[in-house]
């Protein structure tokens, strides 16, 4: 992008506050990016490199000040770094002192909003894993556990606004759980350990299931067409040990 007068003062502003901390962001990057088994370890196989980011980030700040929906507004901030090259998927935290990264999700569901979903916390966590031994798989497993948490609450957010009739919910389409041309095959239900299985369903029941004691196994359909971050996560993703605060739990298809 071409640098404008307001591109440039805006650059200006952004390193008289956080030039020390965007320094240390590029030291970070030049690191990681000399790990490549690491980045793999994270899922991260293709980040800027330090001496590109300078650009990268003028464009950043000015897509910042662009945002008039108060969604985005209140939630995107100029001090995050971008580490994709190809999207605003991943990004790094520097008024951080730990350096989170993080990746940003959308909830499609009114009440919307965006929300994060941590790959890591501490950037040392990932910076010392080559000598501390420390397993970056067990770090992702948590954090998306914690992600699902997160879902969890935004839906049992939208049932109570819908009770008190401050949103309105639309009912589900059954071409979102079940696909055109596909059939529900076959649902089991084991009373000794309280479990139900479900199979050729998208991931959206998930959403659906009400609070219990209860596990869930299903079988999602891969390529179904479907509207909500959830559910493609779902399907791009092998679930393992999702853990629900309503405390019901989705594991990975066998």
């Amino acid at each position: 992008m071409r640098k404008t007068m307001r591109n440039e003062s805006e650059w200006i502003a952004f390193n008289l506050e956080w030039g020390e901390k965007y320094r240390n962001a590029k030291h970070i990057l030049a690191y990681l990016n000399s790990y490549p088994k690491v980045l793999s370890s994270i899922k991260m196989e293709e980040i800027h490199k330090s001496e590109n980011l300078d650009e990268a980030q003028i464009d950043w700040i000015w897509l910042c000040s662009k945002f008039d929906n108060p969604i985005e507004k209140d939630f995107f901030k100029p001090y995050w770094i971008q580490l994709s090259v190809n999207s605003f998927d991943y990004f790094m935290d520097i008024s951080d002192e730990k350096y989170p990264i993080f990746e940003v999700c959308y909830f499609f569901y009114e009440p919307y909003r965006w929300y994060k979903k941590f790959i890591s916390e501490d950037i040392r966590d990932i910076l010392l894993s080559p000598d501390t031994g420390l397993d970056l798989r067990k770090i992702l497993d948590k954090n998306d556990k914690i992600r699902w948490q997160q879902v969890s609450m935004f839906f049992k957010e939208r049932r109570r606004l819908g009770y008190e009739g401050k949103i309105s919910v639309e009912p589900v389409n059954h071409f979102e759980i079940v696909p055109e041309k596909s059939t529900l095959s076959r649902v089991k239900i084991r009373s000794e350990n309280i479990s139900i299985s479900i199979f050729n369903v998208t991931s959206i029941i998930a959403g659906l299931l009400v609070s219990g004691n209860y596990k869930c196994r299903f079988s999602v359909i891969r390529n179904a067409s479907v509207s909500a971050s959830l559910i493609t996560d779902f399907q791009r993703k092998k679930l393992k040990n999702v853990i629900f605060k309503d405390s019901f739990s989705v594991f990975q298809p066998v």
